[in-house]
């Protein structure tokens, strides 16, 4: 049999150890766990000039670094990614906005594979252009498995747990459409209606109130279910134009009812085209031992109602149905067990069946390896760890959190928009200062 020869990858990312676990946990599998010889490069605007892109035969792009911003990938960068001969391939993530721009970026590049959250429907309708002239797309999840989510220990059982429903999200700007707004329905209906059943909820939207790494996973083991709705938007913004045309409403008219905005500017897009697909933070609380209220959907095909998780009409006309289902004896810790089994073991879900996947596709794209590649000691000493190190960037970052934590303390009783002008304003200053 023959076995083709490894790869020499070059992964380009903007690896952030203080942010979101999930896109460390997505550059480290694909830099580690490949069987291909990655190499991984955290960068922002322009590549190393010392560094020999010849000595590749694959570029592949992480969604982290926004192909459409200079300030990730800068036009220096793109034009030399241009001119690579190689495959070239992109990670997408939040593809319901800049769609144009990134497709205009995309074709730039000569980009060979795609990997996309839209399902394979959705992405023949968005990016159908671009693969009529040689481009493949390829539907993945957000997120995948990791094997440090599958060695935790789900916790006691719920009935032990102190809080009956849990929920952290956040406020989503109205054009994000319907989608975007159920994940705050979900949340106001049910702290509403929960405590006229004796419920106790620990449920929030506000950015304050937002948990991350073990804070996050220790609030979920208080929780004996969490709420949840498809990830996504269910308005893809190709232009722009509704986002500006919203928020220079909101502007002028800030408390204008998100029904009255649907209907002047994107009545017509709202469900259009789909991009619905699950969050990794439904494998999160399944790992954690959560059973799953969840508005009723497809999640990629992954969830089966009833079986892996609750379902809760969009009106909430049944909510009373699942507070009983609560209640049963031990009804959530058999949920909670079929869905660890059947959906967070299963081998689809993991990441090594994305890295596999990812890998698969280069081979399909480049055939043999042939490029001779850098020596790993040899890339480190040259252009650094990507995990290692504090950058100016991540340093910027960094001190953005502390000032904001800092005035945070005194703006709880703000406005949610009061909040965001200032967090833009702490943002600014401090890469104003920092060079």
């Amino acid at each position: 049999m023959n076995v083709p020869k490894p790869l020499a990858v070059l992964l380009l990312c903007d690896y952030d150890p203080f942010g979101a676990r999930m896109i460390q946990d997505s550059i480290h599998a694909l830099a580690r766990k490949s069987r291909h010889e990655v190499r991984c490069l955290s960068f922002r605007g322009d590549l190393p000039e010392n560094m020999d892109l010849s000595r590749f035969d694959a570029i592949a792009i992480h969604y982290s670094s926004f192909i459409y911003s200079d300030r990730y990938v800068s036009p220096d960068a793109r034009r030399r990614i241009a001119a690579f001969a190689g495959t070239k391939v992109v990670f997408l993530h939040d593809e319901y906005k800049h769609v144009n721009l990134t497709k205009s970026v995309l074709a730039e590049l000569g980009v060979s594979g795609l990997f996309t959250c839209f399902d394979a429907r959705e992405a023949e309708r968005v990016y159908g252009d671009l693969c009529a002239h040689g481009m493949r797309s390829f539907s993945v999840l957000p997120g995948y498995v990791p094997q440090e989510l599958l060695a935790l220990g789900r916790g006691p059982a719920c009935g032990s747990r102190p809080i009956d429903i849990g929920y952290r999200g956040r406020m989503y700007p109205p054009w994000h459409g319907t989608l975007g707004q159920d994940r705050v329905r979900i949340h106001k209906r049910v702290k509403a209606d929960a405590p006229g059943f004796g419920l106790v909820v620990d449920s929030s939207v506000a950015e304050r109130d937002r948990l991350y790494g073990k804070k996050w996973l220790a609030f979920q083991r208080r929780c004996k279910t969490v709420l949840g709705t498809e990830s996504g938007a269910s308005v893809v913004d190709f232009t722009g134009q509704v986002a500006r045309d919203v928020e220079a409403h909101l502007a002028q008219a800030p408390e204008t009812p998100f029904e009255e905005l649907r209907s002047l500017y994107f009545a017509d897009l709202d469900e259009s085209i789909r991009l619905r697909t699950l969050s990794p933070r439904i494998f999160e609380a399944i790992a954690c031992g959560c059973g799953l209220i969840l508005y009723e959907g497809a999640y990629a095909g992954r969830l089966k109602v009833g079986r892996h998780y609750l379902p809760l009409a969009h009106d909430h006309a049944n909510f009373g149905e699942l507070v009983k289902a609560l209640r049963e004896p031990g009804r959530i810790d058999a949920l909670v067990e079929t869905a660890r089994v059947e959906v967070l073991l299963a081998p689809e879900n993991q990441e090594e069946h994305f890295v596999g996947h990812v890998d698969d596709v280069l081979i399909r794209l480049q055939g043999q390896g042939k490029a001779i590649g850098y020596e790993q000691r040899e890339f480190i000493r040259r252009f650094g760890r990507y995990d290692f190190g504090l950058t100016k960037p991540l340093l910027k970052r960094q001190l953005f959190r502390i000032a904001r934590s800092a005035y945070m303390m005194g703006t709880r009783a703000l406005p949610m928009s009061v909040e965001r002008k200032l967090t833009r304003a702490v943002r600014g200053a401090l890469f104003d200062v920092l060079p």
